[in-house]
């Protein structure tokens, strides 16, 4: 009840009770929540998102739609079925706006986990990278519309390869070829802007619409693509100016149409440091400032990325790289020891204290991680038993749950309620011999009492197996 019913309505409750603590400054007070939840008197609703994954859609999509809708139907005088509709009216709640929900990201095929030291160590990482390198692989690589895999390997050569040869090349060229020109604290690039004779602005204008629409589609991954073929145009744009056949005769024939495209690419490198914003912020903000620009990126409105009329500004002081080359050796031996420090720093260490009353040795109650150790009067007060399943049937509530029906060697058998579904079909339970705990305190799952549990392994990668036994026995066998 509380994950499928209570747990959704905390994003208005928690709006409310923030609104009445902490809103005495704002101008509709204890009702401020309501410019974020209610449609106002011209029909307008707050633009509503909920990220998530893919495992809460059903919560976001019909469980908490429908209590906004009962919600807003109470509080009309004649509370009919009839007045429960989806589009509210001026004063009642908004319903959301859209739902982008994601697949889900595994770590070497496997699910993320801490206890099997099995995760991306963040805060050593943040000592040795660049944040940006992580938030570009998990944008680049963002299950919008399946399951996706972080791995170190692939990690590194999307780095290397992909944001350091194509966006972090393209800006580095870019500044230090301008560099390379002589100046007067100005950029030397001023008296070749606009000299161009190509259409790049107009193709950089049509992608820049479409990382706009990416954006406005909840399409990260897409939109940050679009970002870096930005780059790659760029890229290309230089290879066939080739300015850097010119820096030390200006005389050679099309010596300004050169230095033309590397002005425009000074221009494009300002756009990408817009466009990248989102994703990389840090490096977007580098970047802005090695262009000569003040002040903070975050403050840009975002269409300055296509004004071509903007000032071309200096830095005097010599750029260097936005991003460093990663060395995969490097980080592997580094997770393998961060694993291995992790295991060591939970292990109990005990001192004493030389003439001092000795203390009775204290039992090492965690172990491994959060396995903690039974006395072996509590393990035994568990009764496992043997059980046969004569008959499986989904749970009329419960979408993961079967409601299994136990021979346990007595004359009514029990009920069982298991979540199994995902991994077992009714045929596939019908006749098997499991170990199932007798002495459980019944409980109802939605609707149903459940007489017990089925023991069954889980290796934390979604493998589950119940626990069978290798010849016949009868039912009611007590397990030792």
């Amino acid at each position: 009840v509380y994950v499928w019913f209570e747990a959704v309505q905390g994003y208005l409750t928690c709006a409310q009770i923030w609104a009445k603590r902490f809103a005495q400054q704002h101008p509709d007070e204890s009702k401020a929540w309501e410019r974020w939840w209610k449609v106002d008197e011209n029909g307008v609703a707050p633009r509503q998102l909920y990220f998530l994954g893919k495992d809460n859609i059903p919560f976001h999509t019909i469980i908490w739609p429908a209590i906004i809708m009962g919600l807003n139907a109470a509080q009309n005088s004649k509370n009919t079925r009839e007045n429960i509709t989806s589009k509210p009216n001026p004063g009642q709640l908004a319903l959301g706006h859209n739902v982008p929900a994601m697949h889900y990201l595994l770590l070497a095929g496997g699910q993320f986990s801490k206890s099997r030291k099995h995760a991306v160590w963040l805060p050593s990482f943040l000592e040795q990278h660049d944040p940006d390198t992580l938030r570009y692989y998990l944008s680049i690589n963002m299950p919008e519309n399946h399951d996706t895999d972080f791995n170190w390997p692939d990690f590194v050569e999307k780095v290397n390869s992909e944001l350091i040869a194509t966006y972090g090349n393209f800006v580095h060229r870019v500044l230090t070829l301008g560099h390379r020109i002589d100046s007067d604290d100005e950029n030397p690039l001023l008296r070749f802007d606009g000299k161009h004779s190509l259409n790049v602005e107009t193709e950089i204008e049509k992608i820049f619409d479409l990382v706009t629409q990416s954006l406005e589609r909840h399409r990260f991954k897409e939109a940050l693509r679009h970002v870096m073929s930005i780059a790659q145009l760029g890229n290309q744009m230089l290879q066939n100016a080739e300015p850097w056949k010119y820096m030390k005769d200006s005389k050679l024939d099309g010596y300004e149409e050169s230095m033309a495209s590397l002005s425009l690419g000074w221009r494009i490198a300002r756009c990408l440091a817009i466009t990248s914003h989102p994703f990389m912020p840090s490096s977007a903000q580098r970047l802005w400032n090695l262009l000569g620009l003040e002040g903070s990126i975050d403050s840009v409105e975002w269409d300055e990325a296509i004004n071509w009329k903007a000032g071309l500004d200096w830095n005097t002081n010599h750029p260097v790289p936005l991003f460093q080359r990663l060395d995969l050796e490097e980080i592997m031996a580094r997770e393998k020891g961060l694993a291995e420090h992790s295991t060591q720093k939970h292990e109990s260490i005990t001192h004493s204290v030389k003439g001092g009353k000795k203390k009775k040795k204290e039992k090492n109650t965690m172990e491994n991680d959060g396995l903690k150790y039974l006395d072996f009067e509590t393990f035994m007060s568990v009764e496992l038993r043997v059980g046969k399943i004569v008959d499986a049937q989904e749970h009329p509530n419960a979408d993961k749950l079967y409601v299994l029906t136990l021979d346990d060697g007595s004359a009514s058998h029990r009920t069982i309620c298991a979540g199994l579904k995902e991994y077992y079909s009714k045929e596939d339970l019908t006749g098997k011999s499991v170990v199932f705990v007798a002495n459980l305190k019944p409980r109802p799952l939605r609707g149903v009492t459940s007489e017990g549990m089925i023991l069954a392994a889980d290796d934390g990668d979604g493998n589950v197996k119940i626990v069978t036994l290798d010849g016949a026995i009868a039912p009611g066998s007590r397990v030792r």
